[in-house]
């Protein structure tokens, strides 16, 4: 009885709370119109946060600064990652209250910020605005790859070469040790290294006339560009280094 009677009290404090507190529940509401809402358009927004993903990949200088991410795509970012309760409780409710779970409560604070673009026609435009900024920033971030050489220490690499290394790397993978790339880097024509034709392929000799210490710190640079990732045998390609190298390729391709 005595436990019964603290949770009536407490409900009814919570209840009284919620009274106290209507525009939170409205806010909470307007949540609920933005979930329906971005369901609509879940496709193009997909499309948008992984090109939006994509922004770091082709950048080497980690003085770099990106552009701040659009207002409002972080907005909805942020929405679709509240959880809400489901449809079929009393809104309001203390059960209701209780299924809403947010990353950060100050989201609430922007529920009515961007209400502009609740209309159908005003969602998709601005998406397509965000979509379009953000393949511009893609494209501007692929091109100053192409066009600038990436120094390493003292060695300067073009795109070509870049190519040429990465494809190594991409070749090899983890079937040879980190002292068969350096020789392959180097141009020492091994046994070993003649029999598999290792002396064959195009990265054979391009950093002939680097020290085989140096090389070693190249390659250890590279891992710090994040573009190599090391193995306990050998090097493999991180998904950064794996999409320049395509990237490099294509370019070849193209001239």
């Amino acid at each position: 009885m005595l436990a019964d009677k603290r949770l009536a009290t407490t409900q009814r404090q919570f209840e009284e709370i919620i009274d106290e507190n209507e525009e939170v529940t409205q806010k909470l509401l307007v949540f609920f119109k933005w979930k329906s809402l971005l369901k609509h358009h879940e496709v193009h927004i997909k499309e948008i946060q992984d090109k939006s993903c994509s922004l770091t990949t082709y950048q080497l200088n980690q003085r770099q600064v990106l552009q701040e991410n659009d207002p409002f795509l972080s907005f909805i970012q942020n929405v679709l990652q509240v959880k809400t309760p489901n449809a079929n409780l009393e809104v309001g409710s203390i059960q209701w209250f209780s299924h809403w779970d947010f990353l950060d409560i100050t989201l609430l604070q922007e529920t009515n910020k961007f209400t502009c673009y609740m209309a159908p026609n005003e969602i998709e435009k601005k998406l397509t605005e965000i979509n379009t900024k953000i393949e511009n920033e893609l494209h501007k971030q692929r091109q100053v790859l192409l066009s600038t050489p990436l120094k390493i220490g003292q060695i300067t690499f073009d795109s070509n070469q870049m190519l040429r290394l990465l494809t190594l790397i991409d070749t090899l993978k983890n079937t040879e040790t980190q002292q068969s790339y350096v020789q392959i880097l180097e141009g020492v024509s091994t046994n070993s290294i003649r029999q598999i034709e290792l002396d064959k392929i195009p990265a054979f000799g391009l950093l002939n006339s680097i020290k085989r210490k140096r090389i070693v710190t190249y390659l250890q640079e590279l891992q710090n560009y994040q573009l190599l990732k090391k193995e306990k045998k050998g090097f493999t390609l991180t998904p950064k280094g794996e999409a320049i190298r395509r990237l490099f390729e294509e370019e070849s391709r193209r001239i």
